[in-house]
């Protein structure tokens, strides 16, 4: 039986174990699905007492706190109502039928599939973080249809498996065009830039795609808590050595036909190169925001404060800049937030460093990006910029040989 620790979703000591897609105790596992069968919605109580997260009231073991907030809790944890049908009655731990990423193509998300029965609608809300509150409901909203991580290695993927667990950079672009599609969905419900004209919030998107795809890399790694600094994981349980013959092996095309790739040694420099920044990454990405990501406010303002990054550029034309210009009040948000929460003052200058490794980590990815672009004649960033709607790229162009 797992040790006691604490629960995430009800705040008790328990033993605590994946359920539905999450980490959660038994208590919550049963409460999520009565939750999820029953086919109501609960009602926030709106109430510090008893929807703070941390003054959640637990008497007697059992749970008298708001069950709205509990449930946006669940899914926080990325438990999913999908996974309810296929759970185990006798323990209520998620049972997978099935691993699609086997398959030697991998198939892209849809979110209509992964889309829960419930809306975040009546989700807290914080008057004094306007901002904030905005970007953390959406991003609660969206992430629930990310693939979630698993601890258990025998399903991962990776440059060290055989058959149909090896994982190539092939593989990468559709697991790459699934994070991005997550993205799109954040991006449409982000307070501001949500109401913005189509065609302004495509482009804010596609400039912030860059970023975000190296930010989601790291984002993977932390999630992941592999304490290994020979493997990197770009993608949730997916993993790729950074040795230099197995980068060789991830990188070369399954079919040289189209490609200028004829032989393992064309892509000696690329492997150096991709390994190079992955240790970087490691080094300078993922440790520093480490520090910087805290709770779910704090993932929710850097992903904000990125998308400022990736468009704060046109300060001459009004319908462009003047939505950048009112996201910035993130930073007061966060000012308000940190001294909230009572953070060290350092977590400014982590803050601040982490934004400045990323852009260092960015230009390192684009050099990469542009040489696989030159010897495989396509990419997927140069697919997206070309497309006047990112669902219109059509799937077929993602294949690689």
């Amino acid at each position: 039986m797992p040790e006691a620790e604490l629960c995430p979703v009800c705040f008790k000591q328990a033993p605590v174990c994946y359920n539905f897609g999450g980490v959660c105790c038994r208590s919550c596992a049963a409460f999520f699905r009565r939750a999820i069968r029953s086919g109501k919605e609960p009602t926030c109580a709106r109430n510090q007492l008893l929807c703070n997260r941390h003054s959640v009231t637990v008497s007697s073991g059992n749970n008298i706190g708001c069950k709205k907030c509990r449930l946006d809790r669940c899914f926080v944890q990325g438990m999913r109502p999908k996974f309810v049908h296929y759970a185990n009655p006798k323990t209520e731990s998620w049972v997978q039928t099935g691993d699609a990423h086997c398959k030697e193509e991998l198939p892209c998300l849809e979110l209509d599939a992964y889309r829960p029965s419930y809306s975040l609608s009546s989700m807290s809300w914080n008057c004094d973080l306007p901002i904030l509150s905005g970007v953390t409901k959406a991003l609660k909203e969206a992430y629930r249809y990310r693939r979630q991580v698993t601890m258990d290695v025998m399903k991962h993927r990776g440059t060290s498996e055989s058959g149909e667990r090896f994982c190539h950079f092939g593989h990468h672009r559709f697991l790459l065009y699934d994070e991005l599609k997550v993205f799109h969905y954040l991006m449409d419900r982000l307070p501001i830039i949500g109401d913005l004209d189509e065609a302004v919030r495509e482009q804010m998107f596609k400039n912030t795609v860059p970023y975000y795809s190296v930010f989601i890399r790291i984002l993977s790694n932390i999630q992941q808590g592999c304490a290994d600094k020979t493997r990197f994981y770009p993608y949730p349980n997916v993993y790729v050595d950074l040795e230099f013959y197995k980068m060789i092996k991830f990188l070369m095309p399954r079919a040289t036909q189209g490609s200028l790739c004829k032989k393992p040694e064309d892509l000696a420099d690329v492997a150096e190169l991709l390994i190079s920044n992955a240790q970087y990454g490691l080094n300078h990405g993922v440790s520093v925001a480490m520090e910087v990501i805290r709770t779910e406010e704090d993932l929710a303002a850097l992903l904000l404060l990125i998308v400022i990054l990736a468009n704060d550029f046109n300060k001459t034309d009004k319908v462009w800049y003047e939505p950048i210009s009112q996201l910035k009040d993130i930073w007061k948000d966060l000012d308000l937030h940190y001294r909230t929460t009572h953070r060290d003052p350092s977590a400014w200058g982590n803050l601040i460093l982490f934004l400045s490794n990323l852009e260092t980590i960015n230009e390192n990815n684009k050099k990469f990006t542009k040489i696989m672009h030159f010897l495989l004649g396509s990419s997927l960033f140069d697919y997206i910029e070309k497309s006047r709607r990112f669902h219109e790229i059509q799937l077929q162009k993602l294949q690689y040989s």
